[in-house]
């Protein structure tokens, strides 16, 4: 069994670099929408535009939402509400192409706003926490038409921690990931995150259609 999935990723890497540049998949000035998930985790709605044949940018947007009151009779009434917005901005620089497969570079930004109000009655606590996080990959799409592509990455992502509620925005190690994860007490903190092989199953498997 070893010896098949060895052989099955060494034609599969051999298909994605044999040069073929007379018949590359070009896709200059074309938009594209689908979905996506960052190596820092961001996923959510993406929009890409392919500047060149070997650049495009591309942005993601994704949020959670929690809100709920506590009407309980005979005490006073306990409310949270709480968002986190995650929002990605990346470039991907071409390597390597054949006829319905692309290799790219893959470099980004990610950000998280998270916000929150909690409390009793009148008597409420809110804060907010913004928190960045940088990434550089390998990234392939195939194009199964010229209208539709599938894409996943592998590569590292780091981050910053500015307050407590930062702490698993990224690697999830202390079961953080925001205010949605329980850390609602704004403690500062200073420190960082960094995740390297970041790619799920699937390779952060994403898809796109293509509108030109």
């Amino acid at each position: 069994m070893k010896k098949v999935l060895s052989t099955g990723a060494i034609v599969l890497l051999a298909l994605v670099m044999i040069p073929a540049a007379a018949s590359a998949k070009d896709k200059t000035g074309a938009f594209g929408i689908g979905y996506d998930t960052s190596l820092g985790g961001v996923g959510g709605i993406s929009a890409r535009y392919a500047v060149a044949k070997s650049f495009g940018i591309q942005a993601i947007l994704g949020f959670d939402t929690v809100s709920y009151n506590n009407t309980e009779s005979g005490a006073a009434e306990a409310s949270f509400d709480a968002t986190q917005v995650r929002a990605a901005i990346r470039g991907d620089i071409g390597l390597a192409f054949t006829k319905k497969t692309n290799l790219n570079l893959l470099v980004g930004i990610d950000v998280y706003n998270q916000s929150y109000e909690a409390g009793l009655g009148d008597n409420k606590n809110d804060d907010s926490a913004t928190s960045f996080a940088f990434e550089i990959g390998l990234g392939a799409a195939y194009f199964f038409t010229d209208w539709f592509s599938v894409n996943g990455e592998v590569g590292l992502a780091f981050a910053t921690v500015s307050k407590t509620q930062d702490i698993g925005n990224l690697s999830g190690i202390g079961g953080g990931g925001g205010f949605a994860g329980g850390g609602t007490d704004g403690t500062d903190a200073e420190g960082y995150e960094l995740a390297f092989g970041r790619g799920d199953t699937f390779g952060s498997f994403g898809w796109t259609f293509w509108f030109n």
